[in-house]
């Protein structure tokens, strides 16, 4: 079956949330790699943040030239998950793909989500379930790349596993610049309360956290059905002025930053830190009092685990929390999450 028979065009339309701020410098290269897809998208929907340089110019030309460009100015800053989401409220695709502004798609990436998400459909209609009505999520790998394109580190190895759910929950597995959601998960999204700036922080920083993507990845896998594509569809650029991750954690650093990245990334391709960073208890708790009455019945064990596994204050409580996930979960990693706590009390 080729990809024509598989995708309809003119009955599915494809949106492409893009959020800029003062992204100038690499913004070109995404938006032509946005149009050179195999599968072009409908619409492209562009909510930029106040910029301060020349984006905002950039975009108006770009956007003359080609019609599927929608711009939207916000007069003063949202930050990065207000405005994601109000870029995703633009959208009227009937899927909807997130996008950063300084990374690069490779050709086949709508293509090659699109087909991940008819195998998430065939599967909750072989459920006798209603795929328009549950809420499915598609992500995919990123190669970390230097300013210049090339190759900033190793892509990380994934263990096989078919517990997607499971990983999302204990190991992230939803970068959001990756993810392609239907449209009953958008609309589920666009239902939540938007927090107010000081209720989500960071409580060892302090500073508010971005919760956009885990918080999408969460809703798919714990109240339908999530895919994590084994295959790199994007360039990911690491630069100083990431809002999410900076050179210095993909390589570098003291012994026991590499160490943690070690016993995190290698073999296992999964974050480790929803089981002991305190700001993922914080975006849990929130996911729950946003869809908590939706959550499958066979979901919940493993997010109460989770929940006490924050809240226990003893090693031992912990040891014992962490020998009662999924056997295939990474002794590594559990490890980690101990070491991690043993820090923090010293």
């Amino acid at each position: 079956m080729t990809s024509c028979e598989k995708i309809n065009p003119e009955v599915e339309r494809v949106s492409v949330a893009l959020t800029t701020y003062n992204g100038q410098r690499f913004l070109l290269q995404q938006l032509d790699s946005l149009l050179a897809q195999t599968r072009r998208p409908d619409e492209v929907v562009v909510c930029d943040d106040a910029s301060s340089d020349d984006t905002w110019a950039l975009l108006e030309t770009y956007a003359a030239q080609h019609p599927e460009l929608k711009i939207h100015r916000n007069p003063v800053s949202l930050g990065v998950d207000r405005n994601f989401f109000q870029a995703m409220a633009l959208c009227s695709g009937t899927y909807l793909m997130l996008c950063d502004q300084d990374d690069v798609w490779l050709p086949e990436k709508i293509e090659r989500s699109l087909a991940g998400m008819r195998t998430l459909e065939a599967q909750v209609k072989a459920a006798d379930k209603d795929p328009l009505k549950t809420p499915l999520a598609v992500s995919s790998r990123a190669l970390p790349v230097d300013e210049q394109g090339q190759p900033f580190a190793p892509l990380q190895l994934r263990q096989r596993t078919d517990s997607r759910w499971t990983w999302t929950l204990l190991g992230h597995a939803s970068q959001g610049c990756t993810l392609l959601l239907n449209r009953a998960l958008v609309d589920e999204a666009l239902s939540w309360p938007q927090p107010d700036p000081t209720q989500l922080l960071d409580p060892e920083t302090g500073k508010p956290v971005v919760y956009f993507d885990w918080t999408l990845g969460l809703a798919a896998a714990l109240q339908g059905e999530k895919l994590d594509l084994d295959e790199v569809l994007m360039h990911y650029r690491i630069h100083r002025k990431n809002v999410t991750a900076a050179p210095d954690y993909y390589r570098g650093g003291s012994w026991s930053v590499r160490l943690e990245r070690w016993l995190k990334q290698t073999s296992t391709g999964y974050e480790a830190y929803p089981l002991y960073q305190p700001k993922r208890q914080v975006l849990l708790r929130w996911a729950l009092s946003c869809f908590a009455p939706r959550i499958r019945s066979d979901r919940w064990p493993l997010v109460e685990s989770l929940l006490r596994l924050h809240e226990a204050t003893r090693l031992r409580d912990k040891r014992k929390i962490l020998r009662q996930l999924p056997k295939d979960y990474p002794v590594r990693l559990k490890v980690l999450a101990c070491l991690k706590w043993l820090k923090r009390r010293s």
